[in-house]
């Protein structure tokens, strides 16, 4: 194993339409970040960025694409309802779909689920059956299948709010989508279904 730092390339389109100082930005994608999530689709050719702490300290829920052939980052415009900014969120690639769950505002910690669906660049948000994990953040996401597994994390309790670190367990089933079709346009609806696996001591 062997440890490399990656050196961008600047677009043609960059050359001739950025300004210098605008350049070196857009090398550089994103620019500091923490708490944030990278995943990668279509085999490994891009990465999404998506939340974390970036410019000024300041949570944020910008998505940057970096493509690891051309070794340049981008901005898409992204459509739909976009997740509040966030960070210690979970964030899982099914297919060509990122599904992003929980983390924290700053304050209180999260449990909505949103998912971002790459091939159009829209975020839906679906709807989800079962009883899904409390709010939580800094909790870990594994997909095996379809299904995306939810692990432990850290909330508070809702009596006297307290931190609560969990050791549970939950499943999203990704496997169910409807399609609602209208004279206008067309709409993927996600149907999700939690379920909480429960182990013995």
């Amino acid at each position: 194993m062997r440890w490399e730092r990656l050196h961008l390339y600047r677009t043609h389109q960059q050359k001739q339409e950025v300004a210098p100082a605008q350049q070196q930005q857009n090398m550089n994608g994103p620019g500091k970040r923490w708490g944030h999530t990278c995943n990668s689709i279509k085999g490994g050719r891009f990465l999404y960025v998506f939340g974390g702490y970036g410019k000024d300290n300041c949570q944020t829920n910008q998505v940057h694409v970096f493509d690891t052939a051309k070794r340049t980052w981008s901005q898409p415009v992204i459509k739909g309802t976009p997740p509040t900014p966030r960070d210690s969120h979970s964030c899982t690639a099914v297919g060509d779909n990122l599904f992003v769950f929980g983390g924290t505002d700053g304050r209180n910690p999260l449990k909505d689920l949103h998912i971002l669906d790459t091939s159009s660049h829209t975020w839906i948000s679906p709807s989800v059956r079962g009883d899904g994990p409390e709010a939580r953040e800094g909790h870990s996401a594994a997909l095996v299948g379809k299904r995306i597994y939810i692990f432990g994390g850290c909330g508070k309790s809702p009596e006297n709010n307290v931190e609560v670190y969990y050791n549970d367990l939950y499943i999203l089933n990704t496997g169910i989508c409807v399609c609602v079709a209208s004279s206008l346009d067309v709409n993927f609806i996600y149907v999700g279904l939690f379920a909480k696996c429960f182990t013995h001591n």
